[in-house]
């Protein structure tokens, strides 16, 4: 046996006489007798205390170490954070019934499938249309925007002279087929007029026309008014002379006898049997004036043609 098993043996031999000495006479013997006596030793005072450091020392590492952990793994501590920035909010998802998540809406979340019994099944803002279903552009009812009109009226050969509309022939004369010739029919047979239309023999340039033979419309389309659509009717014939402008030549005035405004031509040949659409023209002191003049050609190469230029109806609308 070692010196350190006898040294040993001997230490728990001088324990267990001191533990006898002073036990009274009827306490029972120590617990280290007994443990002797069962063939265990009692274990040594130095090995008792290195592991009592032992764990003390362990205890300690792992408190050191969580709290390291701690300090390192903060977002306030982290290396270049900024101490005044608050971290993220944080979301929290609402839980439903039985556990199933209840989804947050978003704009960007549309909603799929069948509607749930209970729920609206209308379609919002940001739902797409429906598999298969042609989108369609909402159509917006447009307002009345058109101006309204003043005044409107047909005027002209044998029709119906009021105080608002006239008409009248300057010049005319009758020289067989060289003068004004009259035709009864083949005019526009409408708002008091009897379908009948007149002939003017033509100046012979297509650039001049005489100022002692014209024919003038008028009307007296109120003071209230800006402007005036002008169209004229071109009768039909069975004598190509008779309407035979080409063009005829119609000046735009404020009154009789005030200066020429606008002009405009209309050609007659091509347009026998309808009305033909001459402008619009702006209206100054409640009235317009339309003067057809003769200016045209009624010759070639042959000699003369004695062809006229056809005076009939015309229309104004206004507003």
């Amino acid at each position: 046996m070692s010196d350190i098993e006898r040294g040993s043996d001997k230490q728990d031999a001088d324990l267990d006489e001191f533990a006898e000495d002073w036990a009274e006479p009827d306490e029972p013997q120590s617990r280290w007798s007994r443990l002797k006596r069962a063939g265990l030793r009692r274990p040594a005072t130095p090995l008792l205390a290195a592991v009592c450091v032992g764990v003390l020392v362990v205890l300690i590492g792992v408190v050191v170490g969580t709290q390291t952990r701690d300090d390192t793994g903060s977002p306030s501590n982290a290396a270049g954070a900024d101490p005044t920035v608050e971290p993220p909010p944080i979301d929290f998802v609402p839980v439903g019934e039985e556990g199933e998540v209840t989804p947050t809406p978003s704009a960007s979340t549309s909603p799929t499938g069948s509607p749930s019994a209970g729920t609206s099944a209308s379609p919002t803002a940001s739902s797409p249309p429906p598999s298969g279903s042609p989108t369609r552009t909402p159509q917006q009812t447009p307002g009345s925007t058109a101006p309204k009109v003043t005044f409107a009226a047909v005027g002209g050969y044998n029709c119906t002279h009021t105080s608002t509309r006239g008409f009248r022939i300057i010049g005319r004369y009758s020289e067989d087929k060289q003068g004004w010739v009259r035709v009864g029919s083949g005019a526009w047979t409408a708002d008091g007029c009897d379908g009948s239309f007149d002939t003017m023999p033509m100046s012979g340039s297509k650039t001049k026309d005489d100022s002692s033979f014209y024919a003038e419309w008028w009307f007296a389309v109120g003071t209230g008014t800006r402007s005036c659509a002008v169209s004229t009717y071109v009768p039909t014939t069975t004598v190509h002379r008779h309407v035979a402008g080409k063009p005829a030549t119609y000046q735009v005035r404020d009154t009789e006898g005030g200066a020429v405004r606008a002009t405009f031509t209309v050609d007659q040949r091509v347009n026998r049997g309808r009305w033909v659409s001459a402008g619009t023209y702006a209206v100054s002191g409640g009235r317009i004036v339309i003067r057809g003049v003769n200016r045209g050609e009624d010759w070639n190469d042959d000699g003369r043609t004695y062809e006229h230029v056809a005076v009939a109806q015309l229309r104004v609308t206004c507003q």
